[in-house]
């Protein structure tokens, strides 16, 4: 593992290209994941028994998540869309059927209470709930 500096926030770059980490700023605990799938490493990252995977679990079962007032998950692809290419999920992730390691990931998330998941890609903003978790796809691309 490498670190590098993103915005003067230290981040660690995982085997395999992949970039997550957990940080506290004020009162919000923030999970920042990688969705990306540019390796292999990167692709089963999520997979169980996967080292991202793992992160989740002992990000979720940390105190600094469990006492947080605030908790965020951000990605950069969302596990499913209503955009207007009908599509609800984004190739290489399996076209229309959304990635089952993803959807893991969001109940999960909600599971430990997580107030808020954020995601872009999509071309369209979106906004809803995942299991009373408050979700929104930025409609930014990114």
């Amino acid at each position: 593992m490498k670190m590098i500096c993103a915005n003067s926030i230290p981040v660690t770059v995982q085997p395999g290209g992949g970039q997550w980490l957990a940080l506290t700023l004020g009162p919000v605990r923030f999970l920042i994941l990688d969705s990306n799938v540019e390796t292999y490493a990167l692709r089963v990252s999520m997979w169980p028994g996967g080292p991202q995977r793992a992160f989740v679990e002992a990000e979720v079962s940390r105190p600094e998540w469990r006492l947080a007032p605030y908790r965020v998950a951000l990605w950069h692809h969302p596990v499913m869309s209503e955009q207007w290419d009908g599509g609800c999920f984004y190739p290489p992730w399996g076209g229309a059927r959304p990635d089952p390691d993803w959807l893991w990931c969001m109940d999960r998330l909600a599971a430990a209470g997580c107030s808020l998941a954020l995601s872009g890609h999509a071309h369209a903003y979106q906004r809803g709930a995942w299991r009373g978790m408050a979700w929104v796809i930025s409609g930014g691309g990114g």
